[in-house]
């Protein structure tokens, strides 16, 4: 859990320093990115294009939450 919140906050200061490079290397090569109004972008080089092209991602995100929830694991058993 603690690696998830890591990365979830290496991402977001990579995004406000304007560190595109770090900010893309922390995606995996089928993130999807759903835009508004719009259908599912999907794959690292279209979300770099977007990153890049458009005014929305030159902003900086301030007071972020992250939310965090272990599920416990349903274990099902067989009846014969």
């Amino acid at each position: 859990m603690r690696e998830a919140i890591a990365l979830i906050n290496r991402y977001y200061a990579a995004f406000n320093a304007g560190d595109m490079e770090t900010f893309l290397s922390l995606l995996t090569e089928d993130v999807a990115h759903d835009i508004n109004q719009g259908e599912r972008q999907a794959g690292k080089p279209v979300f770099a294009r977007i990153a890049f092209d458009n005014a929305a991602f030159i902003s900086r995100m301030s007071a972020v939450t992250i939310v965090t929830c272990v599920l416990p694991v349903a274990t099902v058993s067989a009846r014969s």
